[in-house]
């Protein structure tokens, strides 16, 4: 069924799903008006119910002033009053039953104000007072079908009523089932509100209706409307509203119909309009007629042939520069269609591999080669195109295209590995370059400590500060020959030995105070907390280098005070190195860590640095095992937290060189 509709017409499925609703809504309106006779005679049966409890009332009411009057005559007479007070139920019932023989009455002695058992709506109290003693007297009169029916025929209502009591019908009406059991309609009920149910007795659909009587809640009237008499009532209804959905039905086919040619006529031409622009005719116009939805579509396509039109031209111009654009890569292009056709084969891949686009055949091994590398990702192979005896070496780099096909890209990495062969020649040259001052550190050296030789105290001096610009020299070329072979390659090997932190803190303070001797004043003020105890796993070179670039970076961007402090945490010791400076905003707390990044892009600050302090610090710090965050916010300073492994208790003192002079090899480099 779900096949045949696809494949109709639109004039075809507008019928049916016109048809659809106007079935649905002819049977929800044909079961609405249907249930509109039902609702009213249930309506009707619910009025009576009220008139009749309105009835009931007053019946009650009158009974119960008349009851009232009988009492008072009867307790206005000594003879009576005595008798109640003695007990003397012949003498009470005598004068009773000149007023009415159903009084019933009821005394208690002592008096006692709970409820007289039988005592209803038709009853009343009263106090008798003696000489010596007094007593509360209830006269009441029992509520039987007389009463119901009194009240039924003063308002003419013929439905079956019943009262009802603690679970018992007090009075029926003669037209109320006696197959009904007062717990299929007893419960309680609002005072206010009537309670609708639907019951099944002796095979007959009912709906009762029940009150509480306003006079005492403890009775419930009960009314019941069957289905029998809800259609006799209301039969010429029914008939009336079967003819006007019959009318209704009619009037909406047609006037369906009528929606349905007018509107495929409109879709029609409509349809004429986009299959000439669909075509590449963008010069169509339609006419716009009045301001109506159709209008606002015309106008729409106008304006869309008016865009494309446009879009078209800018498309076009936009391919021919990106044509050419490709065409003056460097790189090599390859595009693959869905059936493994080469599409595009652009300049630079004909001067990388001698391959013309006209002579471009999936016979041609660089063209079999490039098309069994379809899995997308990027990857180094080589182009068999008979350069050299290793063929061709490139970076190729596959993408799968959105609207079907690959996308083949590649480079040659001769000026790569050129590169690559640049940097290891410069860090051999670097290496040389040490000699240089190693060779005038150990020459002064030897002068100074040579005992044939007689110095001058100015020449002593002289020859530390020469061993001493030259050891910084060395410093430099050493952290230079770090930053550039060591990280570039990403290879550190450290050498993990129990290091007490306080020694390791003074050692990067005293390193800091030779490369930066201007700041010597500051550093005196740094704050430094650390118990002589803490130890941590660390490489000493390596955690000395990274507390020397916190602490640098805290001179140079920070404001005092400086304080250097540890915490233990579980199984790591925490290092922080904070500041009171401008701080750092959290949109760049993930990147200070890499190289190169600088917060203060335009050097506004006036701090110079090639941005490579803290991306060595931080694969310093996770090759030693640990982690390094900064927690920071503008204008609230900077604090960098180091996180290292807790070192063993069991640390004798002579374990902890300085500066890693005499204990392992420590930090080491691997090219």
């Amino acid at each position: 069924m779900v096949r045949i509709f696809r494949r109709a017409s639109f004039t075809i499925r507008l019928a049916a799903i016109a048809v659809a609703v106007l079935v649905a809504l002819v049977v929800v309106d044909y079961l609405a008006l249907l249930e509109v006779p039902r609702r009213i005679a249930r309506d009707t049966v619910e009025i009576a119910l009220r008139e009749n409890v309105q009835s009931l009332n007053a019946t009650f009411r009158e009974d119960r002033a008349q009851l009232k009057e009988h009492v008072d005559d009867l307790v206005n007479s000594r003879t009576a009053r005595v008798a109640l007070l003695d007990g003397d139920s012949d003498t009470v019932s005598q004068q009773l039953a000149a007023y009415d023989p159903d009084i019933r009455y009821e005394v208690r002695d002592p008096v006692d104000h709970s409820i007289v058992t039988g005592a209803g709506p038709i009853s009343y109290s009263i106090r008798i007072q003696g000489r010596d003693r007094a007593a509360q007297v209830t006269f009441y009169k029992p509520v039987d079908n007389g009463v119901l029916e009194r009240a039924s025929d003063a308002t003419g209502n013929e439905a079956p009523f019943a009262l009802e009591r603690d679970g018992r019908f007090i009075a029926t009406s003669d037209t109320f089932p006696k197959s009904i059991d007062p717990d299929q309609v007893g419960g309680p009920v609002d005072r206010d509100l009537a309670r609708l149910q639907d019951l099944t007795v002796d095979g007959m659909d009912l709906h009762v209706y029940s009150r509480s009587l306003t006079s005492d809640p403890s009775y419930q009237l009960h009314a019941l409307s069957t289905n029998a008499l809800e259609k006799d009532a209301l039969s010429e209804i029914d008939r009336d509203v079967r003819a006007a959905i019959g009318a209704m039905t009619i009037a909406t086919v047609l006037a369906f119909l009528l929606l349905i040619f007018f509107t495929n006529r409109t879709v029609r031409a409509f349809a004429g309009r986009v299959r000439s622009l669909a075509d590449g005719d963008y010069g169509t116009r339609m006419r716009v007629r009045g301001n109506d939805g159709f209008a606002m579509l015309a106008s729409s396509v106008n304006r869309l042939s008016e865009q494309l039109a446009l879009q078209v031209g800018q498309l076009e111009d936009t391919a021919q520069a990106f044509g050419r654009t490709l065409e003056t890569l460097d790189e090599g292009i390859c595009v693959w269609d869905d059936e493994g056709n080469v599409q595009y084969w652009n300049r630079g891949a004909e001067q990388l591999t001698g391959l013309a686009r006209e002579r471009v055949d999936v016979r041609d091994p660089v063209i079999q080669f490039l098309r069994a590398e379809q899995l997308p990702g990027t990857r180094r192979v080589t182009l068999p195109v008979g350069r050299g005896r290793g063929g061709l070496v490139v970076d190729l780099v596959v993408t799968a295209m959105p609207g079907g096909g690959i996308l083949q890209t590649f480079r040659d990495t001769t000026m790569a590995d050129l590169l690559q062969q640049t940097q290891r020649n410069f860090m051999a040259t670097a290496a040389h370059e040490l000699r240089t001052p190693i060779t005038t550190i150990l020459g002064f050296s030897d002068t100074l400590v040579n005992p044939e030789l007689e110095l001058t105290e100015r020449q002593r001096t002289e020859f530390i500060s020469i061993i001493r610009d030259h050891a910084y020299q060395l410093q430099q070329i050493s952290d230079a020959f770090f930053t550039n072979h060591q990280l570039a390659n990403e290879r550190v090997e450290v050498s993990i030995v129990p290091a007490r932190v306080d020694a390791l803190v003074e050692d990067a303070l005293r390193r800091v105070k030779v490369a930066l001797p201007e700041r010597a004043d500051e550093l005196e003020h740094v704050i430094v907390d650390i118990p002589d105890e803490t130890l941590v796993l660390a490489d000493r070179r390596a955690l000395i280098g990274v507390v020397a670039v916190l602490v640098e970076n805290a001179l140079k961007y920070g404001e005092p005070p400086i304080a250097i402090g540890t915490e233990r945490v579980g199984g790591t010791v925490t290092i922080s190195v904070s500041d009171q400076g401008p701080g750092i905003d959290a949109t760049h707390h993930a990147r200070v860590f890499d190289p190169f990044y600088r917060v203060d892009v335009d050097m506004r600050s006036g701090v110079g640095g090639a941005g490579l302090g803290l991306f060595t610090a931080r694969k310093l710090v996770e090759a030693m095992h640990g982690t390094i965050r900064v927690l920071s916010a503008p204008g609230a300073g900077a604090t960098f937290v180091v996180e290292l492994p807790v070192g063993p208790l069991e640390f004798g003192e002579g374990d902890d060189d300085r500066d890693g002079a005499d204990g392992p090899p420590g930090l080491r480099l691997v090219g």
